[in-house]
């Protein structure tokens, strides 16, 4: 008896391709392989039809039994960015954070009331905040910093350290006060309000 043979025919999606992509002839119980390759920065979501199995970028079709099609879809790559904070400070966004391929997220980093950003790691590099202080970065404020065309995984962390103690020395001459006086000691980079009193007359 003639052998049967059978059309399998690939079809692809925007984004990838999937060859060979003309229909190929498969001998009854034959299995094709097909080649599915995405674009730069987009990934394969799905390979289905014809009973088959992807493994890595190859797609072999079960044993023909009947003309049948294989469909390839992509999608854009997203990767995974580590987000996470030392103590007496927050980042945001936090925690694991999924971005699109090529994409630019920004990461703030908030300090507590009383501590500053010491730094910033970006898979371990230093990127921030740089001291000396630069006009509108004084202690206390946040930081943000921008990871720019992210196309791979990455970590970010804050850390967070107490700000410096100033001490101003309050005095008063006759006839009022000021307070409090004397030494007076204080985290940097807050306010600190002093009540000057004069006396009657």
């Amino acid at each position: 008896a003639p052998v049967r043979v059978h059309a399998i025919a690939a079809t692809a999606g925007t984004s990838g391709s999937i060859s060979p992509s003309t229909p190929e002839s498969a001998s009854w119980g034959a299995s094709i392989p097909f080649t599915v390759d995405p674009e730069p920065g987009y990934r394969i979501e799905s390979v289905t039809g014809c009973e088959g199995t992807l493994t890595g970028t190859t797609y072999t079709t079960g044993p023909a039994t009947a003309d049948c099609t294989v469909t390839a879809t992509f999608a854009l790559q997203t990767y995974t960015i580590a987000a996470t904070a030392g103590s007496h400070g927050s980042i945001a966004p936090s925690g694991e954070v999924v971005v699109a391929h090529g994409s630019s997220p920004s990461f703030t980093s908030t300090p507590e009331p009383g501590y500053h950003v010491e730094a910033v790691l970006v898979d371990g590099a230093f990127v921030g905040p740089y001291r000396p202080m630069v006009i509108g970065l004084p202690l206390g404020d946040p930081f943000t910093y921008t990871l720019s065309n992210v196309t791979a995984p990455h970590t970010i962390s804050a850390s967070f350290a107490p700000n410096p103690s100033v001490t101003i020395t309050a005095t008063s001459g006759a006839n009022g006060s000021i307070n409090p006086s004397g030494q007076v000691t204080f985290l940097g980079e807050t306010d600190k309000t002093f009540t000057i009193a004069p006396n009657p007359g």
